[in-house]
């Protein structure tokens, strides 16, 4: 008899523990005043309520949902502005909505007030919400978690609803019409706090991502060019928020603005820390420039400043477009890349996104550079892909074309691996591609740094299969009969080649992270056997590469200068 009741009793405790909260649906709403640190729990909550594809968007595959909600009717006890907040007082990240004063459950999407995802200033990613509230009405209040993809984040908590001031009026600038004029300069002073979003959303900018396609809560400046120049505009590091910024050709008299207007835009800035933005843009002497100053969600704003200066714009990689210059390069045999042949050194700094998100990444901002090669005969090849700068993280991707993902032209379906991500720390990786045709077939190979997140940088690689032979690497840009001598090196070597017929022939030093450390033009060489001095006596002791171009081919040595 006390062991059935102590089994019962523990199962009481259980269905207590595990039971869903009594405000779990908006019919079972619990009442409440102002209150000053009210407790509750989303654990075992379900989601009630609807979907908000306008308002409060977040990242991730789910931006428009808020999930394991819980319920409160709340009625004012006064006529002004009341603040609901939970701001670093939940154990996982809330996401909140306000709804009324005449609305009925189930809501619907129109029915929404209010509602914030992650507040400014807020710990642990938890939210808070002013609204506007009239005495003898009623608001629901609907408390929920982020997630990206079901069944999203639940947990614990308390929150406060009480009396507070007004909201300082929006920005004079807070609408594009009302652009105030800034000249070129630092530090130029902005406030989008109570700012509403008066510009276009841009809904195939590769600028913009996570989800949202606004410039949120944004004010508004314009600029005209004095002369034709690159123009850099920045937050970057300058504010304490998810910034946003976008540049459009248009004058405030030609607001409302459309999408095309856009001329360039940015969310998270590379290398930028805490989400903030930098863009650059070629102006027009004479034309007029919308600047459109925001956050990334409603909630991201505040006092700051921004840069606008003329900038010499960095040099892009050669191989930069993909439709313009991809750079060739070969199929290698694991002993031809054991002696660094075929051996491909690149770089993402100062690059631009050519293509969409990759489809291993869900988001974000990139910059890409390409390369072609011709999978020859194999079926499957190797992929050993190095980091050489260590704070940059790298995509690899196959393509048929500039814009298509590679697929499988055996079965007509993708092949098995068509995007690696090599996360930044990694270093160094070996991957297997599969599902080539076994047919000669060319491909183009885009690597991309995920900017929001990796700061770009160097990498080298080898694509190595076993029926190399079967490819004529000699049209791949394979150069023979290429010697390079001591090895190790003290302070001159000697580079010997025999060329099969007259050709310009160049010799440039690279060390480990893809910097050229010497360059020499050896000028028109007629065919037959050369001697060439390699002076390394500028170099710092330690692991380099020779690259011998002899027009359209090259060869990639290893040495070690002592």
């Amino acid at each position: 008899m006390i062991k059935h009741l102590l089994f019962y009793l523990m199962l009481l405790c259980s269905v207590s523990v595990f039971a869903q909260p009594a405000n779990d649906n908006c019919a079972d709403a619990e009442a409440i005043g102002e209150v000053t640190d009210l407790a509750f729990t989303t654990e075992m909550a379900t989601t009630d309520g609807p979907n908000h594809p306008d308002d409060c968007v977040s990242s991730g595959s789910t931006p428009d949902s808020i999930f394991n909600d819980i319920w409160y009717a709340y009625s004012p006890t006064f006529t002004g502005w009341v603040e609901w907040t939970m701001c670093g007082s939940a154990t996982f990240d809330t996401k909140i909505a306000v709804y009324g004063p005449m609305a009925s459950c189930p809501v619907a999407n129109e029915d929404l007030y209010v509602c914030s995802e992650d507040a400014g200033g807020c710990a642990g990613a938890t939210s808070a919400v002013s609204f506007e509230v009239t005495m003898g009405e009623t608001y629901l209040l609907r408390l929920g978690g982020y997630g990206d993809g079901g069944p999203g984040e639940s947990g614990t908590g308390t929150f406060t609803v009480a009396e507070t001031d007004p909201p300082p009026p929006a920005p004079d600038n807070d609408m594009c019409a009302d652009a105030i004029e800034v000249m070129l300069g630092e530090n130029i002073p902005f406030n989008s706090i109570n700012a509403n979003t008066d510009g276009p959303d841009h809904p195939d900018a590769s600028c913009f991502a996570f989800g949202n396609d606004l410039v949120n809560s944004d004010v508004w400046f314009y600029w005209v060019a004095p002369n034709t120049a690159t123009i850099e505009l920045s937050t970057c590091d300058l504010v304490f928020f998810d910034s946003r910024l976008a540049v459009y050709a248009a004058a405030p008299g030609d607001c409302p603005l459309a999408d095309e207007d856009l001329v360039a835009c940015n969310d998270d800035g590379a290398g930028c820390s805490g989400f903030t933005s930098l863009l650059s843009f070629d102006a027009t002497a004479g034309e007029t420039y919308l600047i459109r100053v925001g956050g990334y969600l409603e909630s991201d704003t505040g006092e700051g400043v921004f840069n606008l200066l003329e900038i010499i714009p960095p040099e892009p990689p050669a191989n930069d477009d993909c439709a313009v210059n991809p750079e060739a390069m070969m199929v290698v045999t694991d002993e031809q890349a054991s002696n660094f042949e075929g051996l491909v050194l690149g770089s993402t700094s100062n690059g631009s996104q050519d293509a969409g998100v990759p489809s291993c990444i869900n988001n974000g901002e990139f910059f890409d550079v390409w390369y072609t090669f011709n999978s020859g005969m194999d079926t499957t090849l190797e992929l050993r892909f190095s980091i050489l700068t260590e704070e940059s993280g790298f995509i690899f991707e196959l393509f048929d074309d500039c814009m298509t993902p590679a697929a499988d032209t055996s079965s007509g379906g993708a092949l098995l691996t068509t995007c690696v991500d090599i996360p930044a720390g990694s270093e160094f990786l070996i991957d297997t591609l599969e599902g080539f045709p076994g047919v000669p077939t060319d491909y183009y190979v885009r690597v991309s740094t995920r900017i929001t997140f990796d700061a770009p940088g160097d990498f080298s690689m080898f694509l190595i299969g076993t029926q190399v032979d079967a490819v004529n690497n000699e049209e791949l840009y394979q150069l023979e009969n290429v010697r390079l001598y001591p090895n190790p090196v003290s302070n001159l070597a000697q580079v010997e080649l025999d060329l099969e017929s007259s050709a310009n022939v160049q010799l440039e030093v690279f060390n480990t992270v893809g910097q050229t450390m010497g360059f020499e033009d050896e000028g028109q060489m007629a065919s037959g056997k050369h001697l060439l001095e390699l002076n390394t006596n500028t170099l710092s002791p330690g692991i380099y590469f020779l690259k011998v171009i002899a027009d359209d081919k090259q060869r990639v040595m290893k040495f070690v200068k002592e």
